[in-house]
């Protein structure tokens, strides 16, 4: 039997290369958190992109 659909986007694979420390770091991120590594570096992502949008748009208003 086909597992259920879950109705959410697929996800898209991507190959990351860190460092061990790196690595480290997020392991402990992911257990503390209770979430995965790939969860933690999207939220990451995101919040850095709020962060552009929100530096570009004052930018556009001062000119």
């Amino acid at each position: 039997m086909a597992r259920p659909k879950t109705g959410l986007p697929t996800r898209q694979k991507m190959c990351l290369t860190v460092t061990s420390e790196a690595r480290e770091n997020l392991e402990r991120l992911s257990q503390e958190r209770q979430q995965s590594i790939s969860e933690i570096i999207c939220q990451y992502a995101d919040q850095e992109v709020k962060k552009l949008n929100r530096k570009q748009g004052k930018k556009g208003d001062k000119a």
